[in-house]
């Protein structure tokens, strides 16, 4: 009896470390809750209604983030634009990202999810986690952003190939502690406010 609760125990620890509890592809993104955007030019951050999102979620203390940082900066510059948009959530206060942004060149748009509300919605225990996300809204892959290269992402622009779903074994746990605002906090945050950001007839993100 021991054993078989032992078996049954690594199999569900084996299959939610794959992502079983991930927006699987082919279902609606969920949107944004209770987010506060930095370093974009608009009120309500980034308006991704009929566009396709690559969405990152990382943490300022994750090396394996950092590291992937470059390559994320590389793919905004290259296909970032009116049809393509760069999002990188973080679970941290915006005053620990804008410390980050004071020594660190970050080209998409940064979401602080302090209530790590959007975190639970995409079952983010381990980072760093992307998505790609189409201009319906609708998951077409998850991984690693290692498997996100200038040229696999090319090919999911022009034709919807996606590459296949794998995991690097330096992804790094997220804690269970979430950091919250620092009171006092100055730098321009921008809150948003309602309406689904993919478009849809949804819940607002407060």
């Amino acid at each position: 009896m021991a054993a078989l609760v032992m078996v049954v125990l690594l199999m569900a620890l084996s299959t939610h470390s794959h992502g079983a509890g991930y927006p699987e592809p082919g279902t609606n993104a969920p949107p944004f809750k209770e987010i506060t955007w930095i370093n974009t030019p608009s009120d309500l951050g980034v308006d991704m209604r009929g566009k396709i999102v690559v969405l990152d979620f990382w943490t300022t203390w994750c090396d394996v983030c950092r590291l992937s940082l470059p390559q994320m900066n590389e793919l905004s510059r290259l296909f970032g634009g009116d049809s393509v948009v760069f999002v990188l959530m973080s679970n941290e206060s915006p005053h620990v990202v804008a410390k980050f942004l004071i020594k660190n060149t970050v080209l998409p748009a940064i979401a602080c999810d302090t209530t790590s509300l959007t975190y639970e919605a995409y079952d983010i225990r381990r980072i760093p986690r992307t998505f790609l996300i189409d201009a319906g809204g609708v998951v077409s892959w998850y991984g690693h952003p290692n498997s996100v290269t200038a040229e696999a992402l090319s090919k999911y622009l022009k034709s919807g190939e996606v590459p296949p779903i794998a995991f690097e074994a330096d992804s790094m746990r997220v804690p269970e502690l979430v950091q919250t605002s620092q009171p006092g906090f100055s730098l321009a945050a921008n809150h948003a406010q309602s309406g689904d950001r993919f478009g849809r007839q949804s819940e607002s993100f407060i």
